[in-house]
């Protein structure tokens, strides 16, 4: 899981002006609740009250409507939802073209949370020059030290990680970390969240004690602000226990490999993709540890969700199980 930058339209003072229970003031209403959702982790009923607000703002095309077109998408992303995710990211991006035009941050933004969504859905090469699309951008209209060109930062180079490219990971990530650390957003969480893609990196890289050390970081900053059942909680808890498996803490991984099991199946429910590329880690464990037996139903479990998204969705879903390869 990810953190996402969102950007807020311009609309309080309007809100304020107007009378009591108007549409305004029920579309900020749900706006507001979908947000209280989704930072809860709740990300199907933040998409329900994203998708109620929407029919209030479809009225006018302007920075409300492709805000609200925003915050659905980013929520269904969240949710394992992809094809819906990506095409509200598109209305997003038409919108907010045609109201303030492609040189804004706003929509730098709107590229930089679709790149997210593309990596998601293991869109590699397209979410790539997305990335790269917002960052120019983001150069172009921001300050060098403003966090959302941080974010972006941050998420290219989690996605340089995933196409093994670790040298052009590793600049970007400590840029982003760098930002954050000098200006941190509420919780510290994108920093939190900086830390575990690098210590996967450093993982990628061979430095073992150093990644789980790292993770370790941020799980700890997560659980923090969020708590322990957070589902932002669980891309570091699946680094931490394949950092765990490599360094020989074997007692460890598999604690932690259980932990993030439950909390996806819980929190995400079963057939998330999440949780199937979590229960093909974990039976690549168990393959490691000559659990032979252990493994082959969880490989069952996992093709049988991936065939499910492939007739929801239209396309397969990836599960990568090479991260216990040994890198130099």
């Amino acid at each position: 899981m990810k953190r996402r930058m969102l950007f807020v339209c311009a609309v309080a003072a309007s809100i304020a002006a107007a009378p009591a229970f108007s549409q305004e003031d029920r579309w900020l209403r749900l706006i507001e609740q979908g947000q209280k959702l989704d930072r809860a982790g709740q990300y199907t009923q933040a998409a329900k009250a994203f998708l109620e607000a929407l029919s209030l703002a479809e009225r006018v095309e302007n920075t409300r409507l492709a805000n609200n077109l925003s915050l659905l998408a980013s929520a269904l992303d969240e949710a394992g939802r992809w094809p819906e995710a990506k095409k509200y990211f598109r209305r997003a991006l038409a919108v907010q073209e045609k109201f303030d035009g492609k040189e804004t941050a706003n929509y730098a933004t709107l590229l930089a949370n679709f790149a997210a969504c593309l990596g998601d859905a293991d869109e590699r090469t397209q979410s790539e020059a997305m990335y790269r699309e917002a960052l120019a951008i983001y150069e172009r209209t921001v300050p060098p030290d403003d966090r959302r060109l941080a974010l972006a930062r941050n998420g290219l180079g989690a996605l340089l990680i995933a196409l093994q490219r670790y040298d052009d990971a590793e600049p970007l990530l400590l840029q982003a970390l760098d930002v954050y650390r000098k200006h941190p957003d509420p919780g510290r969480i994108s920093e939190a969240v900086a830390w575990n893609i690098l210590g996967a990196l450093r993982r990628h890289q061979g430095r073992l004690e150093e990644a789980a050390s790292l993770i370790e970081r941020s799980q700890q900053m997560i659980e923090v602000a969020f708590g322990a059942q957070h589902p932002l909680l669980l891309g570091t808890l699946d680094n931490l226990a394949t950092a765990y498996t490599l360094a020989g803490r074997h007692a460890e991984a598999e604690a932690v490999f259980q932990r993030a099991l439950a909390l996806a199946e819980n929190r995400l429910g079963p057939d998330h993709p999440c949780y199937a590329r979590l229960l093909a880690n974990y039976a690549a464990f168990l393959r490691l540890q000559g659990r032979k037996k252990e493994a082959k139903p969880l490989e069952a479990r996992v093709r049988a969700i991936a065939q499910n998204n492939q007739r929801s969705a239209g396309s397969g879903m990836t599960i990568d199980v090479s991260a216990f390869r040994s890198k130099p």
